[in-house]
C-alpha cells in the first residue's frame, strides 16, 4: 500500500526512516542550501597562539623606549651577525639567506664560544630569519635557560615568568615544523567540524513524504477470514450437493421409465403363447 503525508516534521521522518528505509521519499522543498548554514568548522590553533610569548606584557616588555627611540634588544648577538666566521650566509652576496642563530661569546676565536640554538634562525632580514626559523627552543629546556641568560644580559627578565611550550600536546606540527609551514596552515593545528541535521531539516521542509508498506492482518482479520472462508464452502458444498442431488435422481428416473416392469413381460410373453 501507498501512503503519503504533508509536511512532516522531523520526529516523524526519522520514525518513518526507521520503519520504511527502503521506500521512503521525501523531497526539499529548498533546492539550494549554503553548506555555512549546516556545518561549522571551528579551527584550534597552534599552541604557540596562546603562550606566554604572544601576550602584551611579553612583547611590551620587549621595547626600550631611549630618546624617543624605540628599539628592540631582542637576542643582542644579533648585532655581530655579520662577525660570524661560518661564512655559509653573507648578506652582501644573498641578501635572503638565513644561518642558525648562536648564543655566546661573540668575541671568542673562531667561534668557539659560540653555542648554537637549535631551530632559531637568523638572517639580513627579520621576516626570512623568522620564516626558517622553528620552535624546537620554546619546548627546549636547556635552549629556553640560554635565550634567558642572553635575555638577562640585554637588560630584559620577562623570560623568567614564561612558560615553554608542551610538547605531549598532540599537534600536526612537529617541534621542528618551520614558522613558515605554521603560518601558510594559518596557524591553525587542527580543524573542527560539526554539523547541525536539524538545521539541514529545517532548511529542506520537505512538502511531503511517500513510502510504501505490505498491510500485515492481525489475528482477528486472520481468525474471520477463516470463518468466512469455511461459510464460503459450506454454502458452496450445499449448492454442489443439491446440484448433485437433482441430477442424481433425475437419472434414477429416467432409466426407471426407459425399462419396462416385470410382471408386464412376464405376461406378454403368456400371450403370445
Amino acid at each position: 500500500m501507498n501512503k503519503t503525508i504533508t509536511s512532516p516534521s522531523q520526529d516523524q521522518y526519522e520514525e518513518l526512516q526507521e520503519r520504511y528505509p527502503d521506500t521512503l521519499q521525501c523531497f526539499c522543498t529548498e533546492i539550494s542550501i549554503p553548506y555555512g548554514e549546516l556545518i561549522e568548522i571551528t579551527p584550534i590553533y597552534h599552541q604557540v597562539c596562546t603562550s606566554d610569548f604572544v601576550q602584551s606584557w611579553w612583547y611590551q616588555n620587549l621595547i626600550v623606549k631611549d630618546d624617543g627611540e624605540a628599539s628592540l634588544q631582542i637576542i643582542p648577538f644579533s648585532l655581530y651577525y655579520p662577525l660570524i666566521p661560518n661564512g655559509t650566509c653573507s648578506c652582501a652576496r644573498n641578501p635572503g639567506c638565513t644561518t642558525v642563530a648562536v648564543s655566546g661569546d661573540l668575541e671568542s676565536i673562531n667561534g668557539s664560544g659560540l653555542i648554537e640554538l637549535e631551530g632559531v634562525h637568523m638572517g639580513c632580514f627579520m621576516t626570512d630569519a623568522v620564516s626558517q626559523s622553528s620552535l624546537v627552543c620554546w619546548y627546549n629546556d636547556s635552549c629556553m635557560e640560554q635565550l634567558q641568560t642572553e635575555f638577562v644580559s640585554a637588560g630584559v627578565t620577562i623570560f623568567n615568568n614564561a612558560t615553554k611550550l608542551n610538547s605531549s600536546l598532540s599537534s600536526n606540527f612537529p617541534p621542528d615544523t618551520l614558522v613558515q609551514t605554521i603560518i601558510e596552515n594559518v596557524m591553525a593545528d587542527q580543524w573542527q567540524s560539526s554539523a547541525s541535521y536539524a538545521n539541514f531539516y529545517q532548511k529542506c521542509r520537505p512538502a511531503l513524504c511517500s513510502y510504501t508498506y505490505e498491510e500485515r492482518s492481525s489475528a482477528i482479520f486472520i481468525i474471520t477470514k477463516i470463518i468466512g472462508l469455511f461459510g464460503g464452502l459450506n454454502i458452496a458444498l450445499r449448492l454442489i450437493s443439491r446440484f448433485a442431488a437433482k441430477i442424481f435422481f433425475k437419472f434414477i428416473h429416467k432409466r426407471t421409465t426407459q425399462e419396462p416392469p416385470l410382471a408386464f413381460i412376464g405376461q406378454e410373453a403368456i400371450e403370445r403363447k
